[in-house]
Parts: structure tokens; C-alpha cells; sequence
């Protein structure tokens, strides 16, 4: 939704301070949730088949038999069209491809369109459209499941 890109809270350079400071005493949390998004399916070819995906940046974690891989994206859409089709310079395609193909039918994904940032006790909300917003929510996630002893492919 719309929403979930509005740009965080603007604050003035003492405000800014004061969450610098929040940030030093460790009191951040990102919240956020996955969405069932759909199953990954071999289309007539044996190529992998997406569900259709919007062209809108999210996080994403593809649920496979032995384990997960979590990612994110600018362009959702786009992200899920390098799997499919993986061209000899994007290695994490070119190695994710034959393993997701492998865990058809039994792959999942999940998705997470909206994000926030509480310091120091005020909520944020992150604008997915930034990179540096994705990358946080996406090694959040990535760290939890360590946390959780989840096998994960990524960098594997």
C-alpha cells in the first residue's frame, strides 16, 4: 500500500540528537511482518514460475524444504524475474535457480511491504524505497532466524 512508503518523521537537530543518543543506549526495534505471497511453480519449460508480483520494493523469504533464503528488493517483480531467468553476472540468481527450481512444489513465499522504527521510543515509519531501509529489515530478519536456528541459504 501507499502508506508504507511515507517518508519517516522529520525532526528538528536537537530531536535528531536525542535519537542518536537513543541509538547509543540501544533502544531500536524494527517491527514487521511476513505475508503469505503465493507458491513458486515450473511453468511448461521447467523454468520457474512467481505469482504476480508488484514492481514495488519489499522483503522477501522464499520457505524451502531445507531451510530459507531471505532477500529484498527495489522492484519485486523485477527481483523474481532474475530467478527465473539468471544471466551468467548475477551469481546469486544463477545459484538460487537451480535450488528453487528444486523445491517446487513445496516452496512458499512470504512477503514484507511495511516497516518500522522505533527509537527511543518513537515509531517510525521506513521507506522501503530506500535501500539502506531494506537492507536493515531484511538482516533483522536474516539475524532472527539465526537466532531461531533456522538453516538459511543465503551465502552459501
Amino acid at each position: 500500500p501507499e502508506s508504507w512508503r511515507t517518508p519517516m518523521t522529520t525532526a528538528n537537530s536537537t530531536e535528531r540528537q536525542s535519537v542518536r543518543e537513543g541509538v547509543a543506549q540501544g533502544s531500536v526495534m524494527i517491527a514487521y511482518e511476513w505475508q503469505p505471497f503465493g507458491v513458486m511453480t515450473l511453468d511448461g519449460e521447467g523454468r520457474l514460475s512467481f505469482p504476480a508480483a508488484p514492481k514495488t520494493p519489499a522483503i522477501y523469504r522464499f520457505n524451502l524444504p531445507d531451510g530459507e533464503y531471505i532477500g529484498e528488493a527495489a522492484n519485486l517483480r523485477r527481483r523474481f524475474n532474475g530467478y527465473r531467468n539468471p544471466a551468467a553476472g548475477q551469481q546469486t540468481n544463477v545459484r538460487m535457480n537451480p535450488v528453487l527450481r528444486a523445491a517446487v512444489p513445496d516452496a512458499t513465499i512470504d512477503v514484507v511491504e511495511g516497516a518500522t522504527i522505533t527509537v527511543a521510543g518513537v515509531e517510525h515509519r521506513l521507506d522501503l524505497t530506500s535501500k539502506s531501509a531494506r537492507l536493515l529489515v531484511e538482516n533483522a530478519a536474516i539475524t532472527l532466524a539465526n537466532v531461531d536456528s533456522v538453516k538459511l541459504r543465503n551465502l552459501q
